[in-house]
C-alpha cells in the first residue's frame, strides 16, 4: 500500500483537529479539483511559475477563462477577489517579504511594545496577515538597523488610504523617477520634495 504523502497527512491532521477546519478544507479542495479539471493547461503552467502555492492558486483563480469555466456559477466575485490577492502577493514579493514584530524589534533594538506604538502612529508600514501584523522588509536599512530615512513622513501622506496603497506607490516604477520606484529613490536620496509631491499627487492632494 502506498504511504500517504505529507500533504495528505497534513490534510487529515488539520481536518481532525476541528470540524470547522474540516469543512473549510473539503469545500476548498472541491473547488480546486473543479478548477484543475477545467483550466487550460497553459494557464496551469503559468500559475505554477508563481513562487508560492498561494500565488499559484491566486493566479489561476484570477484568470478569466478559468473563472468562466468553473467559478462564475459558484461565485461571480471570485476572479476579482483572486486578482486582488495575486496583486498583494506580488507587492509582498517586491517588498522582499515581511518580518514579525519580534524580528523588527530585534532589528531596531527596541521593545515589541515600541514597535506596536510606532505602527499605531503610522511611522512603520505594517499589514494584517493571518491575525498578526507583518512588516514589509523593504522599509528597513538592515545594515544600519534603522528605518529607511524619510519613510515615516511619507507614510503620513497615505494614512487614510492604508498600507497596501502605500506599498503599491512605493514599489511601483515611476516614469517621473526615470523608471525607479519611490522606495529606490527614497533609499538613495531620502525624502526629497519631488517624492513628497508625487505621493501627494497619488493621493489627490497635490498639483502636477
Amino acid at each position: 500500500m502506498k504511504a500517504p504523502s505529507s500533504h495528505e497527512t497534513a490534510f487529515r491532521d488539520a481536518a481532525s483537529a476541528d470540524p470547522l477546519r474540516e469543512a473549510f478544507l473539503r469545500r476548498s479542495m472541491d473547488t480546486i479539483t473543479r478548477i484543475a479539471a477545467h483550466a487550460d493547461l497553459k494557464i496551469l503552467s503559468e500559475a505554477l511559475a508563481a513562487s508560492t502555492g498561494f500565488g499559484a492558486l491566486a493566479r489561476v483563480l484570477a484568470d478569466a477563462a478559468t473563472a468562466e469555466a468553473s467559478l462564475v456559477d459558484l461565485d461571480p466575485l471570485a476572479p476579482l477577489v483572486a486578482r486582488n490577492a495575486e496583486h498583494r502577493v506580488q507587492i509582498l514579493e517586491a517588498a522582499g517579504g515581511t518580518l514579525s514584530s519580534t524580528e523588527v524589534a530585534q532589528q531596531l533594538g527596541v521593545s515589541r511594545q515600541a514597535i506596536e506604538k510606532r505602527r499605531r502612529a503610522n511611522t512603520l508600514l505594517a499589514v494584517r496577515m493571518g491575525g498578526d501584523w507583518r512588516y514589509p522588509r523593504c522599509q528597513f536599512d538592515e545594515a544600519k538597523g534603522t528605518v529607511v530615512a524619510g519613510l515615516p513622513k511619507l507614510l503620513d501622506v497615505f494614512a487614510k488610504a492604508g498600507p497596501w496603497v502605500a506599498m503599491d506607490f512605493l514599489l511601483a516604477p515611476d516614469d517621473a523617477l526615470g523608471g525607479e520606484t519611490p522606495m529606490q529613490r527614497l533609499r538613495r536620496e531620502g525624502l526629497t520634495p519631488e517624492l513628497e509631491r508625487l505621493a501627494r499627487i497619488e493621493q489627490g492632494d497635490g498639483f502636477a
